[in-house]
C-alpha cells in the first residue's frame, strides 16, 4: 500500500474510533472510552509511521566499491556488507524522482521447509540510474 493509501485509511481509523470515543464519553462508559482511545492510537501510529520510515532512512548511506556494496544507517548503528560478485539480479522500482533498487541478497528458510528470496532495497535514491549503471557494472554479467 502506498503512503498516501496508508494515511488515508489511517484518517478513515481515526474518524470512526474517535466517533466510538465520543459515543462512549457521552455514555459516560469508561471502559468504553479506554477502548475507543487504543483504537485512537493506533489510528495515530498509523498516521505518523510514513514520517518515521522516513527519518529512520534518512541517515543511511550506500557505497559501492570495486567488490562490495555497503549499507550503513545513521550514527552506524548497522552496517550491511553484500559482495557485487554474487549479485545475480538487480529490479529497479522508479516513484516520481526517486527510484529503488531491489537485489536478491539470500535464501532464507520460511518455516514450512520451504524456501524464499530475501531482499535488500536501496529505498529513496535520487540518482537512482546511476547507482543502477554502476552496480550491473561492477556486479559483472548477470540478469536483468
Amino acid at each position: 500500500m502506498s503512503k498516501a493509501g496508508v494515511a488515508l485509511f489511517a484518517l478513515a481509523w481515526l474518524a470512526v474510533s474517535g466517533g466510538g470515543l465520543v459515543a462512549a464519553s457521552r455514555d459516560g462508559a469508561i471502559v468504553g472510552m479506554l477502548f475507543a482511545l487504543l483504537f485512537v492510537g493506533i489510528g495515530l501510529f498509523m498516521l505518523i509511521l510514513p514520517g518515521l520510515e522516513y527519518h529512520a532512512a534518512r541517515g543511511t548511506i550506500f557505497a559501492i566499491t570495486e567488490h562490495r556494496l555497503i549499507i550503513a544507517t545513521k550514527n552506524g548503528r548497522s552496517i550491511k556488507s553484500i559482495q557485487l560478485s554474487g549479485i545475480r539480479q538487480v529490479e529497479r522500482i522508479a516513484k516520481r524522482d526517486k527510484v529503488t533498487l531491489r537485489i536478491p541478497t539470500a535464501l532464507v528458510s520460511d518455516g514450512e521447509g520451504g524456501q524464499k528470496v530475501d531482499y535488500t532495497d536501496l529505498h529513496g535514491l535520487r540518482d537512482g540510474d546511476r547507482a543502477f549503471r554502476l552496480l550491473t557494472e561492477q556486479a559483472g554479467p548477470f540478469r536483468r
